[in-house]
């Protein structure tokens, strides 16, 4: 089971993918991945939240290739980039909707694959749950 937890929600509705964990609880790698991150990426965490409140207001025409760009033309990946921190996300059923997976620290030139992995592996689930006509609700935390 899957359920999109909305982080913004505007033109565009942007959330993060929540699969259920062994215990049956939801587990949301996007969250995890940033509370693993150290003090010292508070802000460019606060950088790319700012960027996904601007993508939902203005959609991707206002992020030029320097803090967001596709990193897999097959799997149609994209990230939004804040310093050596990146957020990988995709196009939800609509294209009004962006699923993102999780964040990472890049250290290299190129995205490492098992990180395109991540992302291509929730992305897969949501599809595949749709093509058999299941739901994926969206949520919305409490304050």
């Amino acid at each position: 089971m899957m359920r999109l937890l909305i982080l913004e929600d505007g033109k565009w509705t942007v959330t993060a993918a929540q699969e259920l964990n062994a215990a049956g609880e939801f587990f949301c790698p996007l969250t995890e991945s940033l509370i693993s991150l150290g003090s010292n990426y508070q802000k460019s965490i606060a950088g790319l939240i700012s960027m996904l409140g601007k993508f939902s207001e203005h959609g991707q025409r206002m992020l030029n290739d320097g803090i967001c760009h596709e990193i897999d033309e097959n799997e149609k990946l994209f990230e939004f980039i804040k310093g050596d921190l990146r957020l990988i996300w995709f196009y939800g059923k609509g294209n009004k909707i962006v699923i993102c997976s999780h964040c990472f620290i890049k250290k290299g030139r190129k995205t490492p694959p098992p990180e395109k992995a991540i992302a291509t592996k929730i992305k897969r689930a949501y599809f595949k749950l749709l093509d058999a006509n299941i739901e994926v609700p969206l949520f919305k935390e409490d304050p």
